[in-house]
């Protein structure tokens, strides 16, 4: 009895612990763990696959683009962006309400 309920629980816990598919793959938006994932020098390249979008440049000049994207969670109030400077990631801010 011990036995089942031990492996009941560790059944139970690596479900629980999987991620979901729409939080493991969301194309058009940018998902907190993927956000996570980003770090400064990655190559926009990168970026993008982890992303699943290219986002949308804001502002572009002398070699330096700054690209927003749309949050998965409430993306009306939340707010992503990364900046890039010759092509690689030099800054980025979230904001998640």
């Amino acid at each position: 009895m011990k036995l089942m309920l031990s492996l009941l629980f560790v059944i139970c816990s690596v479900v629980l612990a999987m991620p979901t598919p729409a939080a493991a793959d969301t194309p058009g938006c940018v998902a907190r763990s993927e956000y996570r994932q980003v770090h400064t020098g990655m190559a926009k390249l990168q970026v993008q696959r982890i992303f699943d979008t290219d986002g949308r440049s804001v502002s572009t000049a002398r070699g330096h683009d700054v690209r927003v994207y749309r949050a998965c969670d409430r993306p009306r109030l939340a707010y992503v962006s990364v900046h890039f400077s010759s092509g690689h990631v030099i800054l980025k801010f979230a904001l998640w309400p």
